[in-house]
């Protein structure tokens, strides 16, 4: 969910408004919190009650610092607010581990199953992310998460995270936090507030099995989309002749190596890179291996902004594309924007993004280096110095060609092994891409190559689109049924 979405349609004539003094609740001064009743889509017949007088336990999470790590060794997950996604589950791709024995010597921070997981602490528009947590084995969570366990004799644990995500999508989250330090959050205290309906418990059942059904459908729906797009680097590498060889299995005795010092000398000295050749799952390609600097015009590296270079979107930004703008499907989403002024354009016309250009993610965690999307959009963009521009010579190259090939790198880790590691980031830069090789059959069959990729992402595009406007038309279903009024059409 974006601002956008928590906004009236006419944002500037719709943020005027008067109260009296006498209206202003305890120490709260901030316009957002005053300018409408906060559960006005959710009174109804049913009083509202005290969110805190039906919990059994409020608890925030801990904060790891130096003592986390990005490895399983001896560790547990700790959730954290990137644990939580959109689609109210919980996602383990870019996990925090805490030693374990560390973890155990303070058992009430261990998680236990039917607890609620509140994000409550992020951007501001995030805060309010919500999901049930009913996992085997040890988890424990950050500070930026709030544990809630009810009272399960007068509210359904299930059901009250079906009530907290309708509240998020609502903007109850987004008004009621309080900002610091460039966070936003909203704490146990204010929490303990909230104000739900008072809902008997067999209602509460229904509820809750309606809103299980319809993320177990979507979840069906979403899997086999990404069961289609799995199958995307197999068709290219059918088309590229390319025989598809097991993965060596992952032994010590695989992963020791030699290698001469003469071999080594004016080179790079880390073990992954000399491991193997990176590139021999490609070398049988039915076309020749051309390097990737020869058929491009340019790489334009973009450009940082910090905070104070940053703009509101309302004030006329202009969108900043950034790692969090590419999506793990490879396309270009627009949730969470970053805005540069518009005056800018005056300064950096070369900064603007060209349609047909490839961007690639240049730095990031070594895991997500490489991932690449095809710009083809209309209107003014910039990027930020995260992403590299390849303008490509379009007559030897097609662009949406070379973005299926440097994806294809970069799941089978090509640029994991190039990557090179700095003050915890780690990159791969245009000196190191143009020297990449990349199978380069004809235009003409580069053409028919995409054209058979794309109908496969098409289809997994429509299977995700039709995921969420079925999960769309639940979710309005079921706040009817909370509202005790008719289901929508």
């Amino acid at each position: 969910m974006t601002v956008q979405n928590i906004q009236p349609a006419n944002p500037k004539s719709g943020r005027f408004f008067a109260r009296s003094f006498v209206m202003l609740t305890g120490n709260r001064w901030d316009p957002l919190f005053y300018e409408h009743d906060l559960y006005h889509f959710v009174r109804s017949s049913q009083p509202l009650v005290r969110l805190g007088d039906y919990l059994k336990a409020i608890r925030t999470g801990f904060a790891a610092g130096k003592t986390a790590q990005s490895n399983a060794d001896g560790g547990i997950i700790q959730i954290r607010p990137t644990n939580l996604s959109e689609n109210h589950e919980l996602v383990f791709m870019r996990n925090v581990y805490i030693d374990r024995l560390e973890a155990i010597a303070r058992p009430l921070d261990l998680l236990q199953r039917g607890e609620i997981l509140f994000n409550n602490t992020n951007s501001q528009a995030l805060v309010g992310k919500t999901v049930l947590f009913d996992l085997p084995g040890e988890f424990v969570a950050s500070n930026h998460i709030t544990r809630l366990r009810t009272n399960d004799k007068l509210l359904r644990a299930d059901f009250l995270v079906c009530l907290l995500n309708l509240y998020h999508q609502h903007g109850v989250f987004f008004r009621l936090c309080t900002n610091w330090n460039n966070q936003s959050g909203v704490g146990p205290d204010v929490l303990r507030r909230v104000l739900i309906p008072s809902i008997d418990l067999k209602r509460q059942e229904e509820i809750a099995m309606r809103w299980n059904q319809a993320l177990a459908q979507r979840k069906k729906r979403e899997t086999q989309a990404s069961q289609l797009l799995a199958t995307i680097d197999d068709v290219l590498l059918d088309e590229l002749g390319i025989p598809r060889r097991p993965e060596p299995s992952n032994t010590l005795e695989s992963r020791i190596f030699k290698s001469s010092f003469a071999t080594l000398t004016g080179q790079r000295w880390d073990p992954l890179y000399h491991q193997a050749d990176i590139f021999a799952f490609v070398r049988d390609a039915k076309c020749s291996l051309q390097r990737l600097g020869r058929k491009v015009n340019y790489f334009v590296t973009g450009f940082p902004a910090g905070r104070g270079d940053q703009v509101d979107e309302d004030d006329g930004g202009i969108i900043q594309i950034r790692p969090t703008n590419l999506s793990d499907d490879r396309e270009l989403v627009f949730k969470r924007n970053v805005y540069i002024a518009a005056s800018e354009l005056k300064t950096r016309k070369a900064d603007v993004l060209k349609r047909d250009e490839v961007l690639f993610n240049n730095t990031n965690s070594q895991e997500q280096v490489g991932k690449t999307v095809w710009f083809d959009l209309e209107g003014d963009y910039f990027s930020s110095n995260h992403i590299t521009r390849i303008g490509v010579k379009t007559d030897e190259l097609n662009p949406q060609y070379l973005t299926y090939v440097l994806n294809l790198y970069q799941r089978r880790k090509v640029f994991f092994k190039l990557c090179t590691n700095w003050n915890n980031q780690s990159g791969v830069g245009s000196d190191i891409l143009q020297r990449v090789p990349i199978p380069l059959p004809k235009l003409a069959r580069q053409a028919e190559i995409v054209k058979r990729l794309e109908s496969g992402r098409a289809k997994a595009r429509a299977l995700r689109e039709q995921a969420r406007a079925d999960f769309e038309k639940a979710k309005r279903d079921i706040e009817a049924l909370i509202l005790g009024k008719e289901s929508s059409a």
